[in-house]
């Protein structure tokens, strides 16, 4: 589940005044690449998860439209408010469903936030919105800061392991311990060949030592201890400001410093990695470029009595749906169904069956299904049509237990002829399999 952070006012000031923008540098890498596989103008560009938006005007010469999208409307207010390009606006939508039609974006970027989402879902969405040979661009950086001021570099970085190390404890679990993990992990799942991973990027920034404190005061972590306990997430602030200024000897947090990262210890104070891919829509098959939509579909109408699995969510062609019956014969039990989807969909019907056991006329006990949308061909012409989506296929199981539940034309002959020489011991032997098979 993707998670939201950083919504407040307050800190959505915070995040203007202090986040920093992505070095032009690294936005020209990201255009580089999209330039080799896109001719003329560029249309459109959706930054995903866009904050107070330093890194969406960067895009505004490049592009005839840039869309910032947020979860947060504090930090839109604030974008939206100050001075930006005329062609840049901001819209209020999760990551994981994007406002756009489909194959409209050139360029879906995520500018540390990527982490937050939900990926698999979130790497669905841009899959639909991009247009073939767009470009994915997700970049990040992380907190091991460090300083220079002279003779006093050493003692600076002393201080500053100890302020990031107090904080550390309260990274959020959905991140895990390595931001960079967890974007080696989206890169790895994508399945495109012509993708790119860029290591760390070394840049040197000069800024006050306020803006620096404010800057790490904006991260996850310390919000995590000021949520904890404000009044010692305040002091270990302002504590680590009084032990930087006497080892500057300086007597003003305007005095500028040098962050930077060192090369020979891999710390980066920007972008520590770049994922880009080639949207190739030559390479996705028609079944899984329908699957993007229709498993979306399938998630915002599911019946109340359904649960969709997928043990790999990257790849929607094969998923376990569990239902659980609220009414009727079959009340109390949990059904399990294993489905896929072959390669020649939507010609042809998913494969559906049943791993529980159960005493059912329309379900056999080694678990094949009579139901006639999966069926290639069938007699009553409510058989499968290339019209039909999973949707379909979910109701249409879902609904064996009530509305489809039929004993005229049974797969499991034993079972239907059970219910009709005696409907309650047809009853009893139903609620056996379903202590025995299905709890």
């Amino acid at each position: 589940m993707a998670q939201r952070h950083f919504e407040g006012k307050e800190h959505a000031e915070s995040y203007q005044r202090y986040r920093v923008s992505p070095p032009q540098e690294l936005i020209d890498e990201v255009l580089n690449f999209l330039r080799k596989r896109i001719q003329g103008y560029l249309d459109l560009a959706v930054d995903v998860g866009c904050g107070s938006g330093q890194g969406t005007e960067l895009l505004a010469p490049h592009f005839l439209t840039v869309v910032g999208t947020d979860v947060s409307r504090a930090q839109l207010e604030i974008a939206s408010a100050k001075d930006h390009a005329p062609n840049v606006c901001y819209r209020e939508s999760p990551a994981e469903e994007l406002p756009f039609e489909d194959t409209a974006a050139d360029l879906v970027t995520s500018m540390s936030a990527a982490h937050w989402f939900e990926h698999p879902r979130f790497l669905r969405e841009a899959d639909r919105i991009l247009r073939p040979g767009g470009c994915l661009a997700l970049l990040s950086y992380t907190m091991d800061f460090e300083l220079e001021y002279g003779e006093s570099t050493s003692k600076l970085n002393e201080i500053c392991q100890e302020f990031y190390a107090t904080l550390h404890p309260f990274r959020k679990a959905y991140i895990g311990s390595s931001s960079q993990e967890v974007y080696k992990k989206i890169y790895d799942s994508v399945s495109y060949d012509d993708k790119e991973w860029h290591e760390c990027k070394n840049v040197r920034m000069i800024m006050p030592l306020s803006g620096f404190i404010g800057l790490v005061e904006t991260f996850s972590t310390y919000q995590g201890f000021l949520e904890k306990d404000p009044i010692e997430a305040k002091r270990l602030s302002q504590t680590t400001t009084d032990r930087l200024l006497e080892a500057m000897g300086a007597s003003s947090t305007d005095t500028e410093v040098t962050v930077f990262s060192d090369s020979d210890s891999g710390r980066c104070v920007r972008v520590c990695m770049l994922v880009c891919w080639y949207a190739d829509v030559s390479q996705v098959s028609v079944r899984d470029r329908l699957l993007i939509k229709e498993v979306a579909e399938l998630e915002a109408n599911l019946p109340n009595t359904c649960k969709v699995t997928f043990p790999d969510e990257n790849k929607l062609y094969h998923f376990q749906l569990a239902i659980s019956p609220d009414e009727g014969y079959y009340l109390g039990g949990k059904f399990q169904f294993e489905i896929e989807v072959p390669e020649a969909y939507n010609m042809v019907p998913p494969r559906a069956k049943c791993l529980t056991r159960i005493w059912h006329p329309n379900i056999a006990e080694t678990g094949e299904i009579c139901l006639s949308l999966l069926r290639d061909h069938s007699i009553d012409g409510t058989g499968w049509a290339p019209t039909r989506t999973l949707k379909d296929v979910v109701w249409g199981l879902n609904s064996l237990f009530t509305d489809l539940l039929n004993f005229d034309d049974p797969l499991n002959i034993d079972a239907a002829e059970h219910h009709l020489r005696d409907k309650e011991d047809f009853r009893n032997k139903v609620q056996d399999f379903i202590k025995n098979y299905a709890r």
